[in-house]
């Protein structure tokens, strides 16, 4: 019978198989909601609901559902076990991560932890966290604070994420919820109103704009100012700035090509 869940660790990773000898196919954060379809052994399969992605995940890293109504917007936080910054921390927490807030008092937000149906209480700075927001303009500051985060296949952690996840992050902070992978990505700023897409012929062109989002066969890049191109990449093992005429001609001269650009 399916079931909800969450997930109860700071990340869980999600396989396209039962076997952890495969693949990551992407990450699980804190606090997200699981539809379990399914369980076998230690292992359990279902939808992460934050964008609809499948696979499995070891069952260890769930736990019990509950309304979580806030969400990290900093890179990395802590809960506290009590409301002094020099309190014993229960939980680490990494930018995306979704928390349960009970009430907002000056510098600290009291938080319910559910774990296997034990109630826990914790408390984590309130300039941490944030409800909803549609302040789309601002999108591309949530990019730039990941600046210096390692590059990790699948990853979507401040410990670690991928060009795609980067894209996808920084929009789920203003609201905007949009897939998980380039391939898929692409497909929706096509078909959404939202996004323009940009007739760039990208090798003659002598200014980018700031906000510009570029797209090569499996990778993703977004112009943070004139002429810079902000991306989570496999060159550098790192979210990195470059210069994008540098970008463009390297990646051509490993036969990489751009396929598409948009604006929000």
């Amino acid at each position: 019978m399916e079931k909800f869940k969450q997930i109860g660790t700071l990340k869980a990773p999600l396989f396209k198989t039962n076997n952890i000898e495969n693949l990551v196919e992407t990450e699980c954060l804190f606090g997200e909601k699981f539809l379990v379809k399914k369980e076998l052994d230690e292992w359990s399969y279902g939808v992460l609901c934050t964008d609809g992605y499948e696979g499995w995940i070891h069952t260890k890293n769930l736990t019990d559902f509950s309304f979580n109504n806030y969400k990290v917007m900093k890179r990395s936080s802590n809960i506290y076990k009590k409301p002094n910054d020099k309190s014993v921390i229960i939980q680490r927490l990494t930018f995306g991560c979704q928390i349960n807030v009970i009430e907002i008092k000056k510098k600290w937000a009291k938080v319910s932890l559910n774990n296997q149906n034990h109630e826990q209480i914790g408390f984590v700075p309130s300039i941490h966290i944030s409800k909803h927001t549609s302040e789309t303009k601002n999108w591309i500051k949530y990019c730039n604070n990941m600046i210096g985060i390692p590059y990790v296949w699948g990853g979507r952690s401040s410990d670690g994420m991928d060009c795609s996840a980067l894209l996808q992050l920084s929009f789920q902070a203003v609201g905007i919820n949009i897939p998980r992978n380039t391939k898929e990505q692409q497909r929706y700023m096509i078909l959404s109103k939202d996004f323009k897409r940009l007739k760039v012929n990208f090798f003659k062109r002598k200014i980018y704009e700031k906000g510009i989002i570029i797209f090569w066969p499996g990778h993703v890049g977004i112009i943070s100012r004139q002429n810079i191109l902000l991306h989570s990449n496999a060159n550098m093992m790192i979210v990195c700035e470059e210069k994008i005429h540098e970008t463009l001609f390297r990646l051509k001269s490993e036969n990489i090509l751009p396929t598409s650009a948009f604006r929000l």
